[in-house]
């Protein structure tokens, strides 16, 4: 990795450093920043040297291999830099279609997110594109909701019949995959050396065919057609596949590394599956109709992370415990009061927490917890086993970040 954050001669702006191998200096360059052309200054903070980045990237690639006594927990603690030596933001377009589709703005916005964060402990810079779980039912239907932070499901299905959805075409050649390739090919320009490529969330099974029907019908139609059911949810699953094969391309194919939205990073086909809809059926009709569907994705995918809700899925657990193919679990707890959109801290302090937590280890599943406080995480590592266990930590600067890495390495050792 270079020690310098854009091409041509830089002019030094802080001194920083960390225990944990961050860079010493960072730049600050206007113009074409990073390759991107624009009026913004943008500020790159160079993070880890080519050993430590290398070293973090070996750790995360252990993560899937066989789980050891041992083996250790990691922790992908993030913090954002202090407001005096933070990046200055992109100009944000005036409209939500064009903070969407401008690969020119997504690419910046992805750019000024990494460079605005210090990264601790296992943490590897990567640029997470979070298109939404819903843009794949964009290509298959002409109708999806843009919201701030996601592209979801729309409440105008194209279909009304099960049978329908086998013969629905998906469209690569439209505005939203080519706004999710040209953003690809820009970031891909830019990051080498810098910061890892994540695929975004595409959206599969139960979750895109209830977007695609009226989902009442749909759950009739597991009682009453369920080879219906299985022909639509394969249309679904193989849409996913193409959309994943074609992303992974643009990004540089199976030998390049590649993140997703738990920050984890692997070589490889690697990808996370969530059914948030899953929680409308029973435990039989998951086992019939949703696990297929993860063994069909394990085709392509080497390895699966299943994204689950503990309270939602808790009934359906023994069948996601008992899949061969889903090698981890990632834990999506409900919002802290007072959050209600999705991308803030969870709610890890239930009494059910380290009883859930401990039988997801104990069957043999590896476990991802996103959205930690740092004290939320030292509290928990007291009462788990460390092998197996991703904490995703989100400090509130540097150097608390910092002291977390070092109070949950001195505690998981011990």
């Amino acid at each position: 990795m270079s020690d310098v954050g854009f091409a041509g001669k830089p002019d030094p702006v802080i001194r920083a450093g960390s225990s944990s191998g961050n860079f010493s200096r960072g730049f600050r360059e206007t113009g074409e920043v990073m390759g991107i052309r624009g009026e913004n200054t943008i500020e790159y903070h160079p993070r880890l040297s080519d050993r430590e980045l290398e070293r973090r990237l070996d750790r995360h690639g252990a993560f899937f291999g066989p789980k050891l006594k041992g083996e250790g927990a990691y922790f992908i603690i993030r913090s954002p830099l202090p407001a005096a030596i933070a990046p200055e933001p992109p100009a944000r377009p005036g409209s939500l279609e064009s903070r969407w589709f401008d690969s020119d703005y997504r690419a910046r916005e992805l750019v000024h997110d990494i460079s605005g964060r210090h990264y601790a402990g296992d943490a590897v810079p990567s640029a997470y594109l979070n298109f939404g779980s819903g843009n794949l039912a964009g290509l298959f239907s002409p109708s999806y909701r843009l919201d701030e932070e996601t592209i979801w499901f729309d409440d105008s299905p194209p279909a009304t019949d099960i049978r329908e959805i086998p013969l629905l075409p998906l469209d690569f050649d439209g505005r939203l995959f080519r706004a999710v390739s040209d953003t690809i090919r820009k970031l891909g320009e830019i990051s080498k050396g810098r910061f890892v490529l994540g695929m975004t969330d595409i959206g599969s099974n139960l979750d895109v065919l209830f977007s695609l029907m009226p989902k009442e019908r749909a759950l009739k139609d597991m009682r009453k057609n369920p080879g219906g059911m299985r022909n639509a949810l394969a249309r679904v699953t193989e849409g996913y596949l193409e959309y994943y094969r074609r992303c992974r391309e643009l990004m540089g194919g199976p030998k390049s590394p590649v993140s997703a939205f738990n920050q984890m990073v692997f070589r490889g086909h690697y990808g996370k599956v969530m059914s948030e809809s899953s929680v409308m059926i029973s435990p039989a009709h998951f086992g019939e109709f949703v696990l297929p569907t993860v063994e069909r994705q394990a085709t392509l995918l080497e390895r699966i992370v299943f994204n689950l809700d503990p309270v939602g899925h808790a009934r359906l657990l023994p069948g996601i415990l008992g899949s061969e193919f889903i090698r981890a679990l990632e834990w999506n707890p409900p919002d802290l009061p007072g959050d209600d959109t999705g991308m803030g801290p969870k709610d890890y302090g239930s009494a059910e927490t380290a009883r859930f937590a401990n039988s997801v280890l104990e069957s043999g599943k590896k476990l991802i917890l996103r959205f930690m406080l740092p004290e939320q995480a030292v509290e928990l590592a007291k009462k788990i086993p460390s092998d197996g266990v991703v904490y995703s930590i989100h400090a509130r600067d540097p150097s608390e970040a910092e002291r977390t890495w070092e109070l949950l390495r001195h505690l998981t050792a011990t």
